[in-house]
């Protein structure tokens, strides 16, 4: 379930959103086929550390991180996943149920949000629970995370037969 403080959060910053509620999902892939979405459209967030501090990287779905693009947009040497520990402690969240918008008024922590993000119209983005997501437009995801658009991600190769 959403807690009161996220809601308290959107309703503060007057956001467009609607709340989904589902079964309980970890992952995008999830999240898509329980929600019947295409898994573009779902947006995942992952915490990373890097030289200046933390960043949530907000991408589609069917789309992984490229670590280069993000060292280059962040203009740090070293940038890499976090543990859970670190979960627990920076955003107060478990792994799986990490949410762009829990970033705002946490120090050293930024959002960059992917952009080919920018093309999907309603995306899904995690609200800090397993059994409800809010649904948006990007460019409202955008706005209430203070985020900045990059292009931080790769589509994934197509897995190659072995001879």
């Amino acid at each position: 379930m959403i807690s009161k403080r996220f809601h308290a959060a959107l309703k503060k910053a007057k956001a467009k959103y609607k709340v989904i509620g589902h079964k309980t999902v970890y992952t995008a892939y999830d999240l898509a086929t329980t929600a019947k979405r295409k898994l573009g459209s779902v947006a995942k967030s992952v915490l990373v550390r890097a030289d200046k501090g933390f960043t949530i990287l907000v991408l589609p779905g069917d789309r992984r991180i490229d670590m280069k693009k993000v060292k280059k947009v962040l203009g740090a040497k070293n940038v890499g996943l976090t543990t859970e520990k670190v979960l627990r402690t920076k955003l107060k969240v478990k792994p799986g149920s990490v949410s762009p918008l829990l970033a705002a008024g946490i120090k050293d922590v930024g959002v960059l949000v992917d952009k080919s993000l920018s093309g999907v119209k309603k995306v899904l983005a995690g609200a800090g629970s397993f059994t409800e997501h809010v649904e948006m437009s990007a460019k409202e995801l955008t706005r209430l995370a203070a985020a900045k658009v990059a292009d931080i991600s790769e589509k994934p190769q197509a897995k190659r037969k072995r001879k």
